[in-house]
């Protein structure tokens, strides 16, 4: 009897041990190589003995401080997956982690050199000591053009080729989805676009839309701003074609006005709403109009709060508005002859880029476009019950690094701001004070639009 129950038992430790070998997940074999069609994408081979999650780990070979590692994947018996976020010509080391903390060996890959297309950017003032993370985005508009991520010393860590040259360029860092407006339609009306266009980090094209074959926008241009909202859709300024009775001003019965407007679209591509500046201000009232009648307001930004209002800045007439999402109701114009009370110090010539912190807390770039003064950063915080706005920031670059148009600011640190200085082909990281001390400046080879501050990118 004895020896029959051994046998049993025995039998059963075997299939134990068939059972955990079976469970036991291994890597056969893994590579990397550069993408054919981009320097700074390594795509990456993994064979498993089994299905398990997975990360990749990877840093440059001379500098382990860089190491940074990828979301968790799903892995199968043959996998793949990109690594991106790469300078170029640079060696990088590489190892898997899966099936729990398990790591692989160690392995390398180089990038490759970056197309000639991508502007090529020189650090020259840095007063910064610590690390500062984060990433800065920007794009040209030459063609072939390009959308680009540097790090917060001007590095090239990403790129992508747009044959049509991109005219604006935000990203949405909880999709890594690049909203675009491309394709340069007009020599006048310089940031009109053809195309809105949405990638993802990987170079993956979500839409293409041709705007002018879209019928809601037969009297309509889209310029200057793409943006995503939160719900995914996308939010685009454009020109408003209409005629007016401009007769009391010296004009014909039927003068044709271009204002201001917005468009909002899905990711479809299919529009689900517009908006225009006509209900709000009549041409006809403007002494103004028959000079201003081609380009009447020029607006060149819309954003949102956490309430999801919106947010539009006018360059003309130097304006910031606040819009009801839901309505449409212009809730009040900050800035010259507006609707809010402000210190005179708060009143902008010439006007970017509308960055709302909060509720009724935005700011915004004044261009200040005067021989004697610099652009400025302006904080208006409003009180809109009372009809009066306060200055909480007024900081003001020194007029070498000014740009009169263009450009725009950024708060990124309680105490740091983010200049896109356009006209004076600088990116400017400074201090909040009234006469701005410049911390770090980054040199172009180009006239830009705008850049933006990303502080961090995961995938």
């Amino acid at each position: 009897m004895s020896i029959i129950i051994f046998s049993i038992l025995s039998c059963d430790n075997d299939n134990d041990d068939i059972t955990q070998s079976k469970d036991i997940i291994s890597i056969k074999s893994f590579s990397a190589s550069i993408s054919s069609s981009n320097a700074l994408r390594a795509e990456v081979q993994i064979s498993f003995t089994g299905t398990t999650n997975y990360k990749i780990e990877y840093w440059e070979t001379k500098d382990e401080a860089t190491k940074r590692t990828t979301k968790s994947h799903e892995g199968i018996t043959n996998s793949s997956a990109t690594i991106i976020i790469l300078k170029p010509e640079t060696e990088y080391s590489y190892c898997i982690i899966y099936d729990g903390n398990k790591k692989s060996e160690v392995k390398t890959f180089t990038t490759l050199a970056a197309p000639v297309a991508i502007p090529k950017h020189d650090l020259y003032i840095d007063e910064i000591n610590e690390d500062f993370p984060g990433y800065i985005l920007s794009y040209n508009r030459n063609m072939p053009g390009s959308v680009y991520l540097m790090d917060t010393k001007g590095n090239l860590v990403w790129y992508e080729l747009i044959r049509e040259g991109v005219l604006v360029a935000n990203l949405d860092t909880k999709t890594n989805r690049i909203y675009m407006l491309t394709g340069p339609t007009s020599q006048t009306y310089a940031y009109n676009g053809q195309y809105v266009k949405v990638i993802d980090l990987f170079g993956n094209t979500i839409l293409s839309k041709d705007l002018t074959t879209i019928p809601e926008l037969a009297d309509r241009q889209i310029h200057h701003e793409c943006r995503p909202l939160p719900d995914r859709n996308i939010i685009m300024v454009s020109y408003v074609d209409r005629k007016f009775d401009l007769r009391t001003q010296g004009g014909s019965e039927h003068e044709m006005v271009k204002g201001d407007g917005f468009v909002i679209m899905n990711i479809e591509g299919n529009v689900t709403k517009l908006w225009d500046c006509f209900d709000k201000l009549n041409p006809a009232d403007d002494p103004k109009i028959m000079s201003n009648r081609t380009d009447w307001l020029h607006a060149n930004s819309i954003n949102y709060d956490s309430e999801g209002n919106y947010y539009m800045t006018f360059n003309t007439i130097s304006q910031l508005w606040k819009i009801d999402a839901k309505t449409g109701e212009v809730k009040y114009r900050v800035g010259r002859d507006g609707t809010i009370n402000i210190p005179e110090e708060g009143k902008a010539n010439g006007m970017h880029c509308a960055n709302p912190q909060s509720p009724d807390e935005v700011l915004i770039i004044d261009n200040a476009r005067s021989e004697n003064e610099g652009s400025r950063a302006i904080m208006y915080k409003v009180n809109e019950g009372q009809k009066s706005a306060e200055i909480t920031i007024n900081s003001e670059l020194p007029l070498e690094y000014s740009s009169p148009n263009r450009s725009n600011v950024q708060k990124i640190a309680d105490n740091m701001l983010l200049f896109g200085s356009g006209t004076a082909r600088l990116i400017l990281f400074t201090d909040c004070q009234p006469k701005a001390k410049v911390l770090r400046a980054i040199s172009t080879p180009q006239i830009f639009y705008r850049v933006e501050y990303i502080p961090t990118i995961e995938y």
